[in-house]
């Protein structure tokens, strides 16, 4: 199969939507004989900072030598980025030669949604190629999300706040349940960073399933002592060890936390079996990088990509604009999907924005300007400009910033995707 035609193949997948729940994938996965036990994997979940985590986690393992598999969703321009081995992206050839044998041995009436199969497509490359180990990142949720079938060997939940609440729940405690489903009995899972309902919701699912959690409150302190457009500079101290003067690859303090959960899973990875030296989480750290995610491009004018895209990442990156670019004037370019809480959102980073260009993301769940602007407090509404489609977006909002100034392009991860395709920074 012909790489475009793996992906009208999956664009056709679309009709089925999302669907939750583990049967189909876990059926399809025995008629492939099971590939995903050929490999160990990494699982990480999480509301907000399983990306920039799962990148720091892959980065580390190759800057160890081990031939890491990263699985990610959704992706910014090409589909290819989901699925890398080795810090490279799965081949044209080599995604069409899978998805091929794939639709072959399963068939279309498999009635697999586009995720599952980009999934199946993920776990069938890198038992052929031989990752060792996998690092995969949830798509939505947790218990009933595709990725699920896979039983890691280390398990990873970043962070828990309010997010699809239209599919897992408004209460924190019911998200946190939905996340703790990738835990497993007498397998470590790394926690973030969480409220006290939340830590409880974990806490209880952790005993529930004999799991082994290792909080970061009690098993990680650092201090970032510098913050510039080149990264991130920490000390960082764990239960095992000392990383003094570390750099990260990414920008934003948030990271901080990021990189902390990487090198606790790095540590526990280490105890599997696969060798990981100080020097190798130092220097993962420093050459990670995590496209369309705070993601710094120099130009006149400049521009930041981010796709934050719930109320907590919104006020993550309103502090670095503070920080970094106090001086700067910003025109902002905000899409977001239906789901999202806009208004909060809005609260966080619009104050910080001399215009805010609104656009609609392009996916299916994207709200258009209109919506948008209704969903938005009536004291920020002045500097809100409706654009008819992005490039009209992009194009207002380079003159609202002018040469020396700042173009943000955040809400949502397709939009900073389409901006990307369309030359953005």
């Amino acid at each position: 199969m012909r790489f475009s035609d793996a992906e009208r193949f999956l664009e056709r997948q679309r009709r089925f939507g999302w669907k939750f729940g583990l049967g189909p994938m876990r059926r399809a996965l025995a008629r492939l004989g099971n590939p995903q036990q050929s490999f160990p994997s990494v699982v990480i979940a999480g509301s907000k900072g399983k990306g920039s985590t799962s990148a720091f986690l892959e980065a580390i393992l190759l800057a160890a030598g081990h031939p890491a598999g990263l699985y990610t969703s959704p992706h910014l321009v090409s589909l290819r980025e989901r699925i890398r081995l080795g810090g490279a992206e799965i081949t044209e050839r080599e995604f069409g030669t899978v998805l091929g044998s794939l639709r072959r041995r399963l068939g279309e009436r498999a009635q697999l949604t586009h995720f599952e199969w980009l999934t199946l497509a993920g776990l069938e490359h890198f038992a052929q190629r031989g990752a060792r180990p996998a690092v995969l990142e949830i798509g939505l949720g947790g218990r009933l999300d595709a990725v699920n079938a896979v039983d890691g060997v280390l398990s990873v939940i970043t962070g828990i706040e309010r997010e699809h609440v239209d599919l897992l729940g408004t209460r924190l405690s019911a998200i946190a349940v939905e996340k703790a489903g990738i835990m497993r009995p007498g397998v470590p899972c790394v926690i973030g960073a969480v409220r006290p309902t939340a830590r409880r919701a974990l806490a209880a699912r952790a005993r529930e399933v004999a799991a082994d959690p290792v909080w970061i409150a009690r098993e990680a302190a650092w201090t970032v002592t510098g913050h510039d457009t080149r990264g991130v500079r920490m000390d960082l101290v764990t239960s095992r060890g000392r990383y003094p003067g570390l750099r990260l690859g990414l920008i934003g303090r948030h990271q901080a936390h990021n990189a902390a959960l990487a090198v606790l899973a790095a540590e526990r990875v280490r105890d599997l079996g696969f060798p990981i030296a100080h020097a190798a989480i130092r220097g993962g750290l420093a050459h990670a990088r995590w496209p369309g995610r705070c993601d710094y491009r120099p130009g006149r004018p400049a521009f930041l990509l981010d796709g934050s895209h719930t109320d907590g990442s919104a006020r993550a990156l309103a502090g670095l604009l503070e920080e970094l670019f106090p001086d700067r004037r910003v025109a902002l370019v905000f899409g977001a999907l239906r789901d999202k809480r806009v208004g909060a959102m809005a609260n966080a980073l619009f104050p910080r924005a001399a215009t805010v260009h609104l656009v609609r993301p392009p996916e299916e769940r994207g709200l258009e300007p209109a919506e948008l602007l209704r969903r938005i407090d009536v004291g920020l509404r002045d500097r809100c400009r409706p654009e008819v489609d992005l490039g009209a977006a992009l194009d207002a909002a380079r003159r609202a910033a002018g040469p020396g100034g700042l173009v943000v392009v955040a809400g949502s991860l397709f939009l900073v995707g389409e901006a990307l395709s369309r030359g953005a920074g």
